[in-house]
């Protein structure tokens, strides 16, 4: 039996760009990824959050399992999760950058991309176009919103993403 101290931490990355989510800022989304990312790291993960557009590059630790990692650019956030994540987790993205990103997502095989929605447009058609995007940007990727991944189910996802869908979409 594998004892608790020799278990190998799983790595998730939240990556963004720096204007939507910091650590620091204050906000629905930040709060919301701040508590995931303390509940993650109490369940055996190491938690980065990967986030471009400041002026300098910067790693900061906030204790073992949570490190921030600032970038000036997407490409160099791209380079830092080609060290290997078991998870990467997307949060806001200009439309410009997620095209660069769905181009960098189809190499990597080995590491699963999610996506969480905070917010979308009232307009139906908008928000069919903006379902419609991560659905072909995000394939074999689980499309979440905050409202539904606010429990343990995102954390079983994490290990079984198949089991937070069904064939009509989400499970109830």
């Amino acid at each position: 039996m594998i004892s608790h101290c020799n278990k190998v931490k799983k790595k998730i990355a939240f990556f963004g760009l720096s204007t939507a989510f910091d650590y620091y800022q204050v906000g629905g989304t930040e709060s919301f990824i701040r508590r995931l990312s303390m509940e993650l790291c109490q369940n055996e993960f190491s938690v980065f959050y990967i986030l471009y557009g400041f002026n300098e590059s910067k790693t900061m630790n906030i204790s073992s399992s949570l490190i921030l990692k600032y970038y000036k650019n997407i490409e160099d956030a791209f380079n830092e999760i080609d060290k290997k994540y078991d998870h990467v987790v997307t949060i806001y993205l200009p439309l410009i950058d997620r095209i660069k990103y769905a181009n960098y997502r189809r190499k990597k095989l080995c590491t699963k991309f999610h996506l969480i929605f905070f917010s979308w447009p009232d307009s139906l058609v908008k928000r069919t176009l903006y379902f419609s995007e991560a659905k072909i940007f995000f394939k074999h990727t689980n499309v979440s919103d905050s409202q539904r991944t606010v429990n343990l189910r995102f954390l079983s996802a994490l290990e079984n993403p198949e089991k937070l869908f069904s064939t009509n979409g989400f499970k109830s």
